[in-house]
């Protein structure tokens, strides 16, 4: 049997452990005394899949036992091979705007970019601060153009519960409206609060008719009916991309 899942970058729960100290640290005005930690230190020698179930495949690996051997004396065991598709494909260079729109799950596509942002704002204070922040050791922050590059990402979820990344995606929020950076934009529905679906308005005010890319990451029928809004307020064909 073969067949090809969405593979996205999730951080394990240790490093986003020390996302959380980091936060802690940079809200109190604090210099980091401990260098924090390197990828490396905080990575395993193996990956770790998180799958959701929510149809006949992803159910079927679920209950599919792994480990076990079969009549011939020959383990249950999957290949993978990968990772296939373009990704974001954001230049290093990266200039403009870049909205995503997701729902669900479909958020944590943007969890490495996001984490990546934080870092690099954090750093950008800190040395206009004149203060230190080291932050996984030597990493260069000459990726994208910091005076012009900017996300902006939609989130949806049902309920509170469900709701991924919150934290994370809030903290950086905050820093870009308090200190003017102008590289992150939250914007976070929940159905079960009451919060109001997403419209043409909605898109109008918040999505720039020159965005470099518009990535839409969620059920299908939503997709669809999210990049009819967008088209209707102006954004065009090529400015969608698809991962």
């Amino acid at each position: 049997m073969s067949r090809n899942l969405a593979c996205i970058f999730t951080p394990s729960e240790t490093l986003l452990g020390h996302y959380v100290s980091l936060l802690e640290a940079f809200s109190k005005g604090e210099s980091f005394v401990q260098r924090f930690p390197d990828i490396n230190a905080v990575q395993k020698d193996y990956i770790e899949l998180y799958i959701k179930r929510v149809g006949e495949f992803s159910s079927f690996i679920h209950d599919f036992p792994f480990g076990q051997e079969d009549t011939k004396g020959i383990k249950n065991e999957f290949k993978i091979r990968g990772p296939f598709g373009p990704g974001l494909m954001l230049e290093p260079d990266q200039r403009g705007t870049i909205v995503g729109i997701t729902c669900g799950t479909g958020v944590v596509l943007f969890l490495d970019l996001a984490m990546y942002l934080l870092r690099m704002s954090i750093y950008k204070l800190g040395r206009a601060r004149k203060k230190t922040y080291q932050i996984f050791g030597n990493e260069s922050f000459d990726r994208l153009n910091d005076k012009s590059f900017k996300l902006i990402l939609f989130s949806s979820f049902k309920e509170s519960a469900q709701v991924l990344a919150r934290p994370l995606f809030q903290a950086l929020h905050d820093i870009s409206q308090k200190y003017m950076l102008n590289n992150f934009e939250y914007h976070l529905r929940i159905s079960e609060n009451g919060d109001p679906r997403w419209d043409e308005q909605t898109f109008r005010q918040h999505v720039p008719l020159d965005a470099k890319k518009v990535v839409i990451f969620g059920p299908y029928g939503a997709e669809d009916s999210i990049r009819e809004m967008l088209k209707k307020i102006g954004v065009k064909d090529k400015q969608f991309h698809r991962v």
